[in-house]
């Protein structure tokens, strides 16, 4: 009986560890090896950033101010090559272009200057921060690159001359589709879109341009396109009516009078549509002279009811 007792009571232990021991195990393993893994890549990421962090003393790689590398050198280094750079590339004009026009553009014409000062202490804070968050701002410049522009000023009113001069030279309306006359035939001459400069915007990329310390592809003035009203395929329905006008001759009739038109005639009478018209008519000076003639042909004066005496 003892045994029997005894032999249960081991039977009921040992299921009980088998059925929730190996769960309970399992799961401090996977939460232990999580911790150690998490660590050990924190640990990766922090060495990585004090493996690039470098010297705040120097500019990041990577960084560029006004298209000139500075990376890795100081404040003062980079500085001394800004302004020489920029001494260097004041007297070589920038093409800027609008449309088939082309206007090269000097620094010195239009007094430009950049504060380099400002560009630097804008490329430092891109490389600035804590250890291993300085050496992420780095990397990320060293591969993907930082271009710094400097705030830029000119002299306003040769600024302001050059710009006049350039939307002299760009500024033009457009013109409209219209009809013109080609013996007796008639042709449709397509419309022209207008150019018109944006003179804000222009002031703007001219500066900044202008500021570059490379002097590379031509550089595109803003402007808008001053669209046409009529093209040529809304002249289609007057081109077909003026093409039939000039067809034939025209015969008139009035009491037994009768007037022929030659087609030539008729040419001279219509008025085809230009001017962002779009309607054919008979008028203008050609048109104000026949029928100036026809009137006096016609035309006479009232003659009011009477009597007559007669003899008889």
């Amino acid at each position: 009986m003892a045994a029997a007792t005894l032999s249960g009571l081991v039977g009921v232990d040992a299921t009980s560890v088998r059925g929730g021991s190996p769960t309970a195990r399992s799961t401090r393993v996977v939460a232990r090896w999580t911790l150690v893994t998490a660590a050990l890549l924190a640990v990766l990421v922090a060495l990585v950033g004090l493996a690039f962090a470098g010297s705040t003393a120097r500019l990041a790689d990577g960084v560029t101010i006004a298209g000139v590398e500075v990376g890795g050198l100081t404040m003062s280094e980079a500085r001394t090559l800004l302004e020489q750079r920029f001494q260097q590339v004041a007297h070589e004009p920038i093409v800027f272009t609008a449309g088939d026009d082309q206007f090269p553009i000097k620094a010195t014409t239009l007094g430009v200057e950049a504060d380099w000062s400002a560009a630097l202490e804008t490329a430092t804070r891109e490389g600035e921060g804590f250890g291993p968050v300085r050496g992420f701002k780095r990397l990320q410049a060293r591969f993907f690159g930082e271009e710094v522009m400097p705030p830029v000023q000119a002299y306003e009113a040769a600024l302001d001359f050059k710009l006049a001069s350039l939307a002299k030279d760009i500024d033009r309306a457009h013109v409209e589709a219209k009809l013109v006359r080609r013996g007796l035939g008639v042709e449709v001459v397509p419309g022209q879109s207008g150019l018109k400069l944006e003179r804000e915007a222009a002031a703007a990329t001219i500066a900044r341009s202008l500021a570059r310390l490379d002097r590379g592809a031509p550089v595109a003035l803003p402007v808008t396109t001053d669209p046409v009203e009529v093209t040529a395929a809304d002249l289609a329905v007057a081109r077909r009516q003026a093409e039939t006008a000039l067809s034939a001759p025209v015969r008139l009739q009035y009491e037994g009078t009768r007037w022929k038109l030659p087609r030539w005639r008729m040419a001279e009478l219509l008025s085809l549509p230009s001017d962002g018209s779009t309607a054919l008519a008979i008028e203008g000076p050609g048109a104000d002279a026949w029928f100036g003639k026809l009137r006096k042909r016609i035309e006479h004066a009232p003659v009011d009811a009477g009597f007559a005496v007669k003899p008889g």
